[in-house]
This record gives structure tokens, C-alpha cells and sequence, in this order.
């Protein structure tokens, strides 16, 4: 019988053991809700084109249109990043509302209401997508080169172009691309012959006029891999490529004269309207310039920051995106006769707080935390706002007006810290006993009461935080120190000597070199966790004990395998949680990992698609939802968190989501 009751024992523990974590998202990681009121939407708009009485734009990795009435609605995307390395067959045809973009650019559409969109980076190749009117969407064609300048143009016949580096190329049915123009070479070459024996260095942007005429603009670029100049040119239907504007020598240069004898920036957008008329988008000279049908130019607007991308309707208005400029921030707005700028979408303060966690929009969050009432606090970096997440499911902002305070400007103290501005990154957070909440801004650790109060708690640069029940420990990145802040306000060296390097084990902590400590975590049994980066040897991890010995538990090896002593292994290391029995939580950006150091010293991967990485196959991401958390995909993970029940919470960056990695039975926080 006691055999029987051992082995049955076994029997459990080991099915324990076998258990794997598993992948969900915790928050963020929606699409925008739509239909919605265009300017109700914080927007980050891309791409765009105006046809059929619509505007369609790309916005975080969706497609978008604007009716004449004013309403947005979601024609493709759900929201979620796709890994560029999974490359779709050509053909493929799926339901566009749950299609996943590695990074949605350039849209065009045509008269038959069929949009075709680019999609893709630098580092991967780029697919071009095109959705029918039927709601579905597959890729017709893929563009190897480099994806920073992949654009799109329709012919008058309905025909289909697509820049690919130094060549035009027309999109055949069967997804072969036949270039049209240039000969490859980054050069500024061949006008007035053949279009095909041209050297355009780089295609930024084409577009076409009613006639069949093709406008392509160019850029070169120098040794350092720089833009150095901008031209337009124009291709006539019978393949001869001939100047346009510009002189080929960057500057801002010649409005009210000749187009092709002005100067423009260092690379153009170019868009055509009914009349013919060509608008160039100088983004070298924050400029929208016209070229009348004459060849005359000139400057129809100008922005104090940025002039991205721009299109023009049939009726000849130009819709601009333009950066922070006041209330266009990240807004589309069209240009009026008098140069006045009306906003169409974007600007508003739609991003999900009240609601359930889910369905908010996330923008870049780069921090998390999770208190001893399982409340989860996120720093939402892109929208500058720290932001909770309770029992409830429901977000809601803590801090943060959505602007910038910048170096040199006034501190806000002793007030609501809903109104104020933040210097981040504010990474690093974390939550005391008495509900007060801290966080990291470049120059300082601020203080939430439970009042919503904003103070300053410490006035040192700091990165990472972590608070064992009586003190808040500060990791200091830029002197090389862990601070411990008492309740009291009394501030003082944890660990290390103010010293850049990895030295001192074995010795007091306060006498320790540090290299880059960057996080810092503490778990249930008097240790402080130190984590260290430095890119040419990978991360280390530091345990000091409650007498101040300092010791190295991780890092410093250069094998990656699982199941290994963790001090032989390379660490990728962004940020480090520690749970009540001493296990410790890796979470690397750069491999898309989060791995677990049990208190016994071996290392596991847990959670992330591990494949084969290289510097151009980051395994990034976003798959694996309700499935093993090894089999899924994150997207630049940068900090993690742990509760009292075991439930890990990952930034998920670049997938503007946290996600939660748990084992099953794990003590799961409400949510409805």
C-alpha cells in the first residue's frame, strides 16, 4: 500500500513537472474599434489614397476607410503583427479582417473598389496585399528589396506598380514583377533614353497622370548609406524617362519658376491629382510643393516638424499627415485653398480607458508591474500615460496628459498626476503596501498617492524598480548604482561602487562594479536580483543576500540551451522578475524570450517560439494565443512581472500588448 501511495505520488509530481506554461493577451493587442467617429481615434496613419469618394489609410497595421460622412471602418488587419518570415503563397486568399501585417505602408485603390497595400520592412521582403470588396485579401505579389521606399501606383488602365530599390516594376497576374524602369545602379543617370537604361539610386515614391505619364521620385545614396539628394522624374508612355524637378543637388530652392531647375530635399513623396497637377512631398524641407501643368512650382505648405506622407483627392485637395505639431499629431487633415488645415482623423483620445483591459489600445508599452492585490500597472510608452488594469479587466490612466515634459523644462509636484507631462522611458515600476505607486522617468523616480497625487520620490536617473515590503530599490543605469529609497525618503547605495564593469562577487554588494544595471527584482526570501546588460557579452544576473554578499547566478557562458547551470549560459536580458520561492524570470528582447532560472540554478526556456535567430530572423511576432507558450511569438518583449499566484506579465512592445504566461490551475486574477 505504501508503494502503491509513493508511486502515486510520483506519478503527480511528475505530471506537474511536464506541465508547460501557457500563452494568452492580458491587454492591449485590439484593433481599433470602428465604426467610429474619425476624429474620436488616437491614430498613427501611414499610407494613403483617396478614391470612389473614400480616403483609405494604413493605421497599426490595419486598413482603414473614411467615408464622406466621417466615419472610420476597419476593412483589413486585425491589429497584430505578423512574423515577416512566414511568408504567405501568392494566391492565398483569407478573410481580410483577420489578416496579421508585418508593418501596412502604401495603399492605392482602384475604380472597381479593390485596394492593393505594401507590407513590410527593410529586414523582411514585402508583400503587397490586395483586398476585394467581398472582405477578402491575398497577396498578388512580394518586392525582395529594400522595404523603406516600397510604394505603390495604378496605371490608368488599372495596371499595378510597385518601386523595389533602384527599379519601377509592374505586378504581373501571376505575381512576377517585370521592371519598367532602371538599371539597378545607384546612380543619376540616363534621361532622355529608355527608362530601362536609367539609374535611379533609390525609387522613393511613383504615381500616374491620366495620360499613362509615370512620375518616379529618386534619391541617391553615399558611402554611408545617406540620402543625398532628390529629383523627379517623369517616364512618357513610350518608355523615355526625362527630368521633372529638381536639380539633383539638395536644397529648397526655385518656387515660382521651372520645376526642373528647383532645388528639393533629399527625397520626395510624389502624388498626381485630376488636373494633372503633381504634389511633392519635400520631407527634407517640411514642405508640400505643387507642379502646375506649366512645370512651375511651388510651396503650398510648410510644417514646423515633419511632412510624412500626403495624397490627393479627384477634386485636386491634398490630405497631409504631419507630425507634432500641436493638435495634428498624428492626424490626417486636409489642406485647404488658403492653407488652412482641417483635421479628418486622428487627434483624438479614443484608447480604450473604462473598458475591459482587452479591447484598449496599447502603444508600445514598455514596463509592467503587478501589486499584492493582483491590480496590473502598465507604462504605456508610446502614449506617455501610466495606466492600471484591476481585478476587473478595466483600464484606466494613473498618470500622464499624453505630451512630453523634455529636458529643461519645469518639473510638475503636488499635482494630479493625470495632468502632467512624462520623461520617459518610464519602465520601471513598481507598487508599495500603502498604495502608492512608483515609476522611472529619464531624470528621477515620481510617486503616485493613493489620492492620484504626482510627486518626485527620488531625484536619481533610474530604469528599473522593485520594493521588497520596506524598501524601494532603484536600479541606476547611468552611475553604475541600485539605490534603496526608504519610506521615510532617506536614499542610499545598495549595490554598487558607482564603477562600469562586472566585478566583485563574493565581496559586499556596495563594493561591486556594476555593468549597466538596468532591472531590478526581489523575492520572498530577503534577495535582490540585479540584472546587467552589455551587448558584446550579453547579460548577467546578481543575487545579494540579506547579509549584502553579492554573487553572479546567471549569465557570463555563451551557451543558449535549456536545462543547463544558468551561470553557463548567454543571457538576452531586458528586464527580470523574481517570485516568492526564488525562481527568476528572464524576459530578452532581442530573442523574444522569456526564460526561467528555478532557485536550483537551471535555466528553461518557457515561453516564446524558440526557431532559428538571426540578426534579420528575430522569431518576432504574434501568434500562440490559448496555446503553449513556447509555440508562441512575441514581438520585442521588454519587462516582465510576477504575482503572488504565479501569472507572469509581459510587455509585449511592438506588439502593443501584455501578454500572460501561466501554468494551468495557476491563480488567475477576475476578469470579466
Amino acid at each position: 500500500m505504501k508503494l502503491l501511495k509513493m508511486l502515486g505520488m510520483l506519478s503527480s509530481a511528475s505530471f506537474v513537472f511536464a506541465q508547460s506554461y501557457t500563452m494568452s493577451t492580458f491587454a492591449g493587442g485590439a484593433p481599433p474599434p470602428t465604426p467610429i467617429g474619425a476624429t474620436d481615434l488616437a491614430l498613427n496613419p501611414g499610407g494613403a489614397s483617396a478614391a470612389n469618394g473614400n480616403l483609405y489609410f494604413t493605421s497599426a497595421n490595419t486598413v482603414l476607410q473614411l467615408d464622406s460622412a466621417g466615419v472610420l471602418t476597419r476593412l483589413a488587419g486585425n491589429g497584430r503583427t505578423a512574423n515577416g518570415f512566414e511568408i504567405p503563397a501568392v494566391g492565398t486568399s483569407i478573410p481580410a479582417l483577420t489578416a496579421q501585417f508585418v508593418y501596412a505602408q502604401s495603399v492605392t485603390a482602384d475604380r472597381a473598389g479593390n485596394l492593393y497595400v505594401v507590407d513590410g520592412t527593410a529586414y523582411v521582403p514585402a508583400n503587397i496585399w490586395k483586398i476585394t470588396p467581398d472582405g477578402q485579401i491575398r497577396v498578388v505579389g512580394q518586392v525582395l528589396e529594400d522595404g523603406n521606399f516600397v510604394v505603390l501606383a495604378l496605371d490608368p488602365s488599372g495596371g499595378l506598380y510597385v518601386t523595389a530599390g533602384p527599379v519601377v516594376n509592374k505586378v504581373q497576374s501571376d505575381g512576377t514583377l517585370t521592371p519598367v524602369v532602371g538599371n539597378g545602379l545607384n546612380t543619376d543617370s540616363g534621361d532622355g533614353g529608355p527608362a530601362l537604361n536609367a539609374g535611379l539610386g533609390v525609387a522613393v515614391s511613383i504615381d500616374f497622370d491620366a495620360a499613362g505619364d509615370l512620375f518616379v521620385s529618386t534619391t541617391q545614396f553615399d558611402d554611408n548609406g545617406n540620402y543625398v539628394n532628390g529629383r523627379v522624374r517623369v517616364v512618357t508612355p513610350d518608355g523615355i524617362i526625362r527630368p521633372f524637378a529638381g536639380t539633383g543637388v539638395a536644397g529648397y530652392s526655385g518656387d515660382g519658376g521651372p520645376a526642373i531647375s528647383a532645388q528639393l530635399g533629399n527625397y520626395s513623396n510624389i502624388w498626381v491629382d485630376g488636373a494633372g497637377d503633381v504634389f511633392i512631398g519635400d520631407v527634407g524641407n517640411k514642405a508640400l510643393r505643387e507642379v502646375t501643368r506649366d512645370g512651375k512650382i511651388a510651396t503650398v505648405y510648410t510644417s514646423s516638424c515633419c511632412l510624412t506622407v500626403a495624397t490627393v483627392d479627384s477634386a485636386g485637395d491634398p490630405y497631409l499627415i504631419v507630425g507634432a505639431t500641436g493638435m495634428l499629431n498624428g492626424v490626417i487633415a486636409r489642406l485647404g485653398s488658403n492653407g488652412s488645415l482641417t483635421p479628418v482623423a486622428g487627434g483624438g483620445s479614443y484608447i480604450g480607458d473604462g473598458a475591459p483591459a482587452t479591447a484598449a489600445i496599447l502603444n508600445s508599452p514598455r514596463g509592467v508591474a503587478v501589486d499584492a492585490a493582483h491590480d496590473v500597472y502598465v507604462d504605456d510608452e508610446g502614449e506617455l500615460r501610466i495606466r492600471s488594469i484591476g481585478r476587473n479587466g478595466i483600464i484606466s490612466t494613473l498618470a500622464g496628459n499624453g505630451q512630453d515634459r523634455l529636458a529643461g523644462d519645469a518639473v510638475p509636484e503636488a499635482v494630479p498626476a493625470v495632468t502632467a507631462p512624462l520623461f520617459c522611458p518610464c519602465q520601471g515600476i513598481a507598487a508599495d503596501r500603502s498604495g502608492n505607486l512608483f515609476f522611472t522617468e529619464w531624470d528621477r523616480v515620481r510617486k503616485i498617492s493613493p489620492d492620484g497625487i504626482l510627486t518626485t520620490a527620488a531625484s536619481v536617473p533610474a530604469t528599473g524598480l522593485a520594493y521588497d515590503g520596506t524598501y524601494l530599490y532603484i536600479a541606476d543605469s547611468q552611475d553604475s548604482v541600485v539605490w534603496k529609497l526608504a519610506s521615510d525618503g532617506t536614499l542610499s547605495t545598495f549595490a554598487g561602487n558607482g564603477t562600469l564593469g562586472h566585478a566583485g562577487d563574493g565581496g559586499p554588494a556596495v563594493s561591486a562594479g556594476l555593468q549597466f544595471p538596468g532591472d531590478v527584482a526581489v523575492d520572498g526570501l530577503g534577495n535582490v536580483y540585479i540584472a546587467e546588460y552589455l551587448i558584446s557579452q550579453g547579460g548577467w544576473i546578481r543575487k545579494v543576500t540579506p547579509d549584502g554578499t553579492i554573487t553572479t547566478i546567471a549569465g557570463g557562458g555563451q551557451d543558449t540551451r535549456d536545462g543547463i547551470p544558468a551561470t553557463s549560459t548567454r543571457l538576452d536580458i531586458n528586464g527580470i522578475a523574481a517570485d516568492a520561492g526564488g525562481n527568476i524570470y528572464v524576459v530578452g528582447i532581442q530573442r523574444g524570450e522569456v526564460r526561467k532560472i528555478t532557485s536550483a540554478g537551471i535555466i528553461t526556456t518557457i515561453a516564446g517560439d524558440v526557431c532559428n535567430i538571426t540578426p534579420n530572423n528575430p522569431c518576432a511576432g504574434y501568434i500562440g494565443d490559448g496555446g503553449p507558450a513556447t509555440s508562441a511569438q512575441m514581438n520585442a518583449p521588454s519587462r516582465i512581472a510576477v504575482n503572488a499566484g504565479g501569472e507572469l506579465f509581459v510587455a509585449d512592445s511592438q506588439n502593443n500588448a501584455i501578454r500572460l504566461v501561466a501554468l494551468p490551475g495557476s491563480e488567475q486574477p477576475t476578469r470579466h
